[in-house]
């Protein structure tokens, strides 16, 4: 969690902040939204809608306009004895309850005369699980601020380069926010302001460091003070109205961008997709409520909702890279991608190449770094880290005594199947090898390490006398790490028959497919082997993510494809699986 504002106890409500400076991305509507889902999971929650010229948040839950400080004789925001507890509302809605900073200021569309430490206090005494701030558009200092001081400040960003580029000067106002709201700056005076009057419009970490450096005077206070404050700035990212594939990982490519050109690494939460968003709109005017595998924003609310809940988790999963790419190259490949040290080879691998592929097609990370020569070489040095990654043996991706990740853990060869080339079939999301190209091995597909782009390369099997496997060159374009269709014993170890296995101990819709994976003595790797799907949906399948799993008549082909992997019955793999799917999800979909 971000750690520049003010502490608050433990059973005081966490603030989130949905900003980002962009109009028009859905902050408002994700903001309602959320609030609803975590009301569903008994938590109370209230609404603050931060934008005191133009409120939204009162018409999203068909209550009437907020009143003012002269409808109830209440002092404003900021006054002697005000407080954000007398302007605080009912809803409508069960669990949620609004307030509005227009309520609270002295004069029509002037801000609240209240400092955004003081209001951030205020709302961490209040008697709610969570509070959540519909922050208004563009880089005002009131609206940063409260960003840069809340517990789980959140970006809502969209594809389109003018919200990239908008939501990049948005974080590096919330960085100068920051530094002038830490406790120690105000010690500094007008050596801080000095520094902080002579920034750029592209001010970075590494400017204001600098500029601490020019000043002379107490130059190692100023460093100190900077450092301690970006530091401790943690925000996350929400990308909004995607309305293709490839913009699903486009809020990994823009964090990594992000860090290395201003030093912020902002948390990529999920996306949401734009056509589903515009039904979910029209259900709501209707007012019909959404039902459970109709529409899929509820699906896109429920993550972000999950992840505000288990919001150490997700920080654990997306450490900030330190140090950036360039440095520091003997650094483990995870900490220098901003994912876990403890990911399996495969999740490193995979993660790379998400930022590699991303680099080469989203011409908006240009905005980000001001120069259209910078994404070409960042997608060169991921490039790089991506055959380093390749050529690391397996046991260097997990710490010892900890449990490799499912996408890490590898079979021995002489556990694994026999591996025999058949023809190439691209899938979503993945490349395969130029058609016409076959393989063969009885290694384990899983050791892609011969897999290098731009390389072709020949490996005896070793202990079990097969035939080579050759790697085509690619070219110079990323090698998918599958290799060509291939054949899956439909027997376990002991020699049995595989069968569709009956409801899980676990509950866990995946846990269908990792029996029979694992009952079979094979890796994804070979799973995708032989259907090719990538190994990005076949762990998806098998952890129930919902923000990775594509959508249901996907899903069930997919399903199939896997049962007629390992022979079984594709129809009882298909209803076991999303029977299990369904239960675990349909309380997320109840009616409102």
């Amino acid at each position: 969690m971000n750690r520049a504002g003010p502490k608050r106890a433990v059973d005081r409500p966490r603030v989130v902040a949905y900003g980002g400076g962009k109009g028009g991305t859905g902050r408002s509507t994700l903001c309602a939204e959320t609030a609803r889902a975590l009301a569903r999971k008994d938590e109370r929650v209230l609404c603050l809608d931060a934008d005191w010229g133009c409120p939204t948040l009162n018409t999203l839950f068909g209550s009437g306009e907020p009143p003012t400080v002269a409808d109830q004789d209440l002092p404003p925001l900021g006054a002697p004895d005000s407080h954000i507890a007398d302007f605080i509302h009912e809803s409508g809605h069960e669990g949620v309850w609004l307030a509005s900073l227009a309520s609270g200021r002295a004069h029509p569309f002037d801000p609240p005369q209240i400092s955004p430490t003081e209001l951030i206090g205020q709302l961490h005494a209040l008697d709610f699980d969570c509070v959540l701030l519909d922050l208004p558009s563009g880089t005002e200092p009131l609206g940063v601020s409260l960003f840069a001081l809340s517990d789980i400040p959140i970006a809502v960003a969209t594809p389109e380069p003018s919200a990239v580029r908008l939501v990049t000067q948005y974080f590096r106002s919330a960085l100068l926010q920051s530094v002038r709201l830490d406790p120690d700056a105000r010690e500094l005076g007008e050596a801080l302001d000095e520094i902080l009057d002579r920034q750029p419009m592209g001010l970075t970490v590494d400017t204001l460091l600098d500029a601490a450096d020019d000043v002379g005077a107490r130059d190692d206070d100023l460093r100190a003070v900077v450092r301690e404050a970006t530091d401790k700035l943690e925000t996350y990212l929400v990308v909004n109205l995607v309305r293709e594939g490839s913009e699903q990982d486009l809020g990994h490519v823009l964090a990594h961008a992000w860090h290395e050109a201003i030093g912020l690494f902002p948390r990529f939460l999920t996306h949401a997709e734009y056509e589903d968003r515009r039904w979910f709109y029209h259900r709501r005017s209707m007012e019909q409520t959404s039902m459970r595998g109709e529409e899929k924003l509820s699906r896109d609310i429920e993550r972000i909702a999950r992840s505000l809940r288990e919001i150490t988790e997700v920080d654990e999963r997306y450490p900030r890279p330190i140090p950036r790419l360039e440095e520091q190259a003997d650094l483990h490949p995870a900490k220098r991608l901003g994912i876990s040290p403890q990911s399996g080879r495969d999740e490193v691998r995979q993660h790379c190449r998400r930022l590699w592929e991303g680099y080469g097609r989203s011409s908006a990370v240009d905005l980000i770094f001001g120069d259209s020569e910078q994404r070409p070489k960042m997608a060169e040095k991921l490039e790089g880290l991506y055959r380093e990654v390749l050529q690391m043996p397996n046991d260097t991706f997990t710490e010892e005594g900890d449990t490799p990740s499912r996408q890490g853990r590898h079979t021995p060869a002489a556990t694994s199947p026999t591996i025999q080339a058949g023809g190439p079939r691209a899938s979503a999301g993945e490349s395969t090898h130029p058609a016409g190209v076959s393989t063969t091995t009885s290694t384990p597909a899983a050791d892609d390490s011969e897999s290098q782009p731009e390389e072709t390369s020949t490996q005896q099997q070793t202990d079990a006398g097969g035939p080579a496997r050759t790697v085509p060159a690619s070219g110079g374009d990323m090698a998918d790490d599958t290799e060509s269709r291939a054949t899956i014993d439909s027997t376990d170890r002991s020699g049995d028959a595989l069968e569709v296995p009956k409801r899980p101990a676990s509950g866990r819709p995946g846990a269908l497919v990792e029996s029979l994976r694992r009952r079979a003595g094979v890796t994804l790797h070979d799973v995708s082997t032989h259907t090719e799907i990538g190994v990005k949906y076949l762990t998806a399948i098998e952890d129930g993510r919902l923000d990775v799993l594509p959508r249901e008549v996907y899903l069930r082909n997919y399903l199939r494809d896997i049962a007629e992997a390992f022979g079984v019955d594709a129809d009882l793999l298909v209803e076991r699986y999303l029977d299990l799917l369904d239960a675990e999800i349909g309380d997320t979909d109840e009616p409102d």
